[in-house]
């Protein structure tokens, strides 16, 4: 096992303690309850109008890597246990936060990718996916501006086109 794939398991291991013990959760945004309105969002140089939300679950459980043979996709998340990630992780990827820090550990165990890069804040999540050719993240909609294009939304426990 190289050390960065260590690193990467230790980073996890934490991130699941932490969540598993509910820690850094926000009254109202355990998972279960009603998810936050979020926009899925990507660079502007990126093709996509919508992405469904199998899509998009395919690229932040990084089973799609490159779109359509072009593009390498490199999606952001915020860090486990933030309202934003309860409720993507929730309504897109439909794991708890349990599930999901075992589906990063059993992929870095059996050497099949890392997760994506976490963000602490929504102006970061703009500035990185704005920045950075292939970026995908999301945030809740009063923060997005025209520096990145909307390409889904998440209302009401659905994902819904722009």
């Amino acid at each position: 096992m190289t050390a960065t794939r260590r690193q990467a398991l230790h980073r996890l291991g934490r991130a699941w303690v932490v969540a598993a013990a509910g820690g850094g959760l926000v009254p109202g945004a355990a998972f279960g309850s009603e998810p936050r309105a979020l926009d899925v969002i990507c660079n502007r140089e990126l093709p996509f109008a919508k992405l469904s939300r199998e899509e998009v679950a395919a690229i932040f459980t990084r089973a799609i890597r490159v779109w359509r043979g072009k593009d390498v996709l490199r999606p952001f998340n915020f860090r486990p246990a933030t309202p934003e990630r309860l409720s993507f992780d929730q309504v897109v990827l439909q794991m708890d936060p349990d599930r999901s820090a075992q589906f990063w550990i059993d992929k870095l165990v059996r050497g099949e990718g890392e997760p994506p890069r976490k963000v602490g804040d929504a102006r970061t999540m703009v500035r990185v996916v704005a920045a950075l050719p292939g970026a995908l993240g999301y945030l809740a909609p009063e923060h997005v501006d025209a520096t990145v294009r909307v390409v889904a939304r998440i209302r009401e426990g659905q994902v819904l086109g722009p």
